[in-house]
């Protein structure tokens, strides 16, 4: 007996595809933080890699709806 309604999850070949978009996307879009520079007491904005993460791929998974 099943219950509830099925997930669009499909193999993990498409997971794979998924995970290599979502891999793109934070590669593309770095975190920005700002560094305060010693001498000048500039504020000086520093790119930041973006960290893959299990939770970061589910809510990126459901942000661009390939899953419910």
């Amino acid at each position: 007996m099943k219950v509830g309604r099925p997930k669009k999850k499909k193999d993990p070949k498409q997971l794979w595809e998924w995970f290599k978009e979502y891999e793109m996307y934070c590669k593309n879009n770095p975190r920005h933080e700002n560094m305060l520079h010693q001498r000048s007491g500039e504020v000086i904005p520093v790119k930041r890699e973006r960290p893959l993460s299990r939770k970061g791929f589910s809510i990126w998974l459901k942000e661009n709806n390939k899953t419910t």
